[in-house]
């Protein structure tokens, strides 16, 4: 167990890695784009359901954020009675306002509505959105009162799909000797709305100070990922995928951020090193995660999080001051924040306390209030 869990701190972090009004702007954009595909007629001849899906569902995202991802299901279809070509010409036929606009850009999967400072959703549409997702007014306000500043530069990505079983399916991609990818004609099995109830699921246990320590310790390893590994394969879903498993089979544990974090980075290291032998499989189909990384891929994330592993485990059993310093090179920094994780009250950027500052604390003095409840 941590000696100096650092609870504000780790709260503090998890506000400094989170998206902040930016996820209002991304989930308004993607509310938008849903009312163009349902005001088509030809897709909502077919049972149109579309749904969020992706990151921002799982609410899993983190700064500076991403790409939107829309599942367009047609209820109406299978994958004996549509082919994937005709399906993606149905989205493409209903997203031609945003190509008149020159924002839409034609993927072998999907189809890319781009939104920006300068192309953000509408008013109406974050007020809707506002609606949908029981936002707070008054933050509501504050971004439509600054939306230029609070708009960047992201896509909402909207996939075809149709039944398939209990399933779903999406068009199948190749890749040619180019590296250029292509729709192969056939239908790819995927599920990710279940995926996303998994998720919402898998967070009411264990929690953290009344909080769900799930999403937050995916984030938190998104981070690391992100700081460590920026770039790099596997992508954040695969350590999402790893998280899933260690969480549902009782491996990853912890009282405190401090001590779920360690044993998350600790069961990722470990994982990754059985990867070859023991795939990382999808909890939904209970397939290998496809396509899979290769073993240089892994045996490179697996020295990464071992490395961090261990700073986490020190920084555990570290004193105060020196437990921030420890966990301020696991977390690193983003586009945002130099040092995502925040310095106690009393102590100095290289570890060492401040004498006075020092025996305050020891006495019961102020400490750590500023940075509020967690």
């Amino acid at each position: 167990m941590a000696i100096n869990p650092l609870h504000h701190q780790f709260i503090i972090k998890q506000r400094n890695i989170a998206l902040g009004d930016r996820a209002l702007v991304a989930i308004a954009a993607q509310v938008e784009v849903r009312s163009v595909l349902r005001a088509a007629p030809l897709v909502v001849a077919h049972r149109l359901d579309d749904v969020l899906i992706g990151s921002y569902a799982r609410r899993v995202s983190i700064w500076p954020g991403k790409d939107v991802d829309v599942f367009g299901r047609l209820m109406a279809d299978t994958i004996g009675t549509l082919g994937p070509d005709a399906a993606y010409e149905l989205f493409r036929e209903a997203l031609e306002p945003y190509a008149d606009q020159d924002r839409l850009t034609l993927q072998p999967r999907s189809l890319k509505v781009e939104f920006g400072p300068t192309r953000a959703p509408a008013v109406s549409s974050i007020r809707e959105a506002a609606k949908e997702y029981r936002w707070d007014s008054q933050r509501v306000e504050r971004v439509v009162a600054s939306i230029g500043d609070v708009a960047f530069e992201f896509s909402v990505d909207v996939v075809p799909a149709v039944v398939w079983g209990h399933h779903y399916g999406i068009p199948d991609l190749g890749r040619l000797a180019t590296g250029e990818r292509y729709r192969t004609g056939q239908w790819l099995k995927t599920n990710p709305v279940k995926l996303t109830e998994l998720s919402q699921q898998r967070n009411r246990s264990p929690r953290i100070a009344g909080a769900g320590a799930y999403v937050r310790t995916v984030r938190a390893v998104r981070q690391v990922k992100s700081h460590h590994l920026r770039h790099a394969k596997p992508s954040s879903l695969y350590y999402e995928l790893i998280l899933h498993e260690g969480f549902s089979g009782g491996a990853i544990s912890g009282d405190t951020w401090a001590d779920i974090t360690a044993s998350a980075l600790r069961y990722i290291a470990s994982r990754l090193a059985t990867a070859a032998a023991n795939p990382v499989c999808d909890p939904v189909l209970d397939q290998p995660f496809s396509p899979a990384p290769s073993a240089t891929e892994v045996e490179a994330a697996r020295a990464v999080f071992d490395d961090q592993a261990g700073r986490a485990a020190r920084a555990c059993a570290e004193t105060r001051c020196q437990a921030a310093i420890g966990w301020r090179s696991v977390f690193g920094d983003n586009a945002k924040l130099h040092n995502v994780f925040p310095m106690p009250e009393g102590c100095r950027g290289t570890g060492a306390a401040m004498g006075a500052a020092s025996a305050n604390l020891a006495s019961g003095g102020t400490g750590e209030r500023s940075f509020g409840a967690g």
